[in-house]
């Protein structure tokens, strides 16, 4: 575990950094550690966007299978850096308490990570949900006599595969869009919302993956696969 929350000198005010101490402290622990183990470092502040000496970390940690467990954002995102992969954590409280969801549209919720010598594999999972609760379908109307569809799936990464068919004929894989997640956008927009914390707003997002289907279509299966080899289906009744 490292601190990387450097006080600036008054209430609230801080930025992501790692102080030089803690640096050779890393430098001489790793020393005694075989390249080959797994090395699970723990922060607060997301390493790969807003640390600002993130270089000199992964400088240290090059070579190594190396898994970095953030949170502070209050949305969800897996980035792969080089041997290193970050771990930016949904919250349980979501939006600060304010309802169900995170600023991206993941439910809160936490990780679940199993360890096997030097191997990790890890979920996440929705506070009460189902452990194979890991993606929301959204339809919305569309143009052309056509329905758009967008599909949250919060733990991807690019190891994760889609497909989905309707009316039971493959239509292949999702294509991956950035946006923001419909149930982010109507309950956070605005100063005003979600109460009682105006300030927490929709963030865009890359894990979003989107589709058109026929208005004729009768029934969207969803199938998401991710990089353990697990499947999740979300099938969707489009005339409900």
């Amino acid at each position: 575990v490292m601190d990387n929350v450097r006080y600036l000198g008054k209430d609230r005010d801080y930025d992501g950094f790692f102080q030089q101490n803690q640096l050779d402290w890393l430098k001489k622990d790793i020393s005694f550690v075989s390249l080959d183990k797994l090395i699970v470092l723990c922060v607060h502040i997301p390493v790969h966007k807003h640390t600002k000496n993130n270089t000199e970390l992964y400088s240290l940690l090059a070579g190594r299978n190396v898994h970095i467990m953030s949170g502070h954002t209050h949305y969800h995102q897996n980035i792969i850096k080089d041997n290193i992969f970050e771990h930016n954590h949904g919250t349980v409280c979501g939006a600060w308490w304010t309802g169900a969801i995170c600023e991206d549209g993941t439910p809160n919720g936490y990780g679940v990570y199993k360890v096997k010598g030097t191997s990790l594999s890890w979920h996440y999972q929705a506070t009460g949900k189902d452990e194979n609760y890991q993606m929301k379908t959204h339809v919305m109307p569309g143009k052309d006599a056509a329905k758009q569809i967008l599909v949250n799936i919060w733990n991807y990464d690019p190891q994760w595969k889609t497909e989905y068919w309707v009316d039971g004929e493959s239509r292949g894989a999702l294509q991956q869009t950035e946006g923001i997640d419909p149930d982010a956008q109507r309950t956070m927009l605005g100063p005003d919302l979600p109460k009682p914390r105006g300030f927490a707003e929709p963030k865009y997002t890359v894990h979003l993956f989107k589709a058109s289907v026929p208005d004729t279509a009768s029934e969207l299966r969803i199938v998401a696969t991710d990089r353990f080899g697990k499947s999740y289906t979300d099938l969707v009744n489009l005339k409900a």
